[in-house]
């Protein structure tokens, strides 16, 4: 039986991996989406960018946030993903115990995030265009 501890460390262990192979790679804009929608998920997280992201890191939270997944990965190619944060997130505790939470899919669909609007998925096109002029 896999405990929640272990889940945990093993979660950590795979997005630690990850996170160093994409960094300064082609890929870094991807994991970076990836950050975002699990801080969308978890306000914690959220705060945890929010308050420790340089300025290059939030003007790419900014421009990418309301991108899907996509778009986010063709964003910020070869980005020093780790390095836009002052602390380590690889440790922090934050991190640590939101990657030994059950899986967000077993949350109830009244916390879920508001599907995305972008084109590709058929969203308004419009709408995308109003939130990039706010950027």
């Amino acid at each position: 039986m896999v405990t929640p501890r272990k889940h945990a460390a093993t979660l950590l262990a795979a997005l630690a991996a990850a996170l160093r192979m994409a960094n300064d790679n082609l890929s870094a804009g991807l994991i970076f989406a990836g950050a975002l929608g699990v801080a969308r998920e978890y306000p914690e997280l959220r705060k945890l960018l929010d308050d420790n992201m340089n300025g290059l890191g939030k003007v790419m939270m900014a421009g990418k946030e309301q991108l899907c997944a996509s778009y986010q990965a063709a964003l910020f190619p070869f980005a020093d993903d780790i390095g836009m944060l002052t602390k380590n997130p690889f440790t922090d505790p934050v991190v640590v115990d939101v990657c030994s939470r059950p899986p967000s899919g077993s949350r109830s669909a009244a916390d879920a995030s508001p599907p995305c609007e972008c084109p590709c998925r058929g969203g308004d096109p419009r709408t995308r265009a109003a939130a990039s002029e706010t950027i």
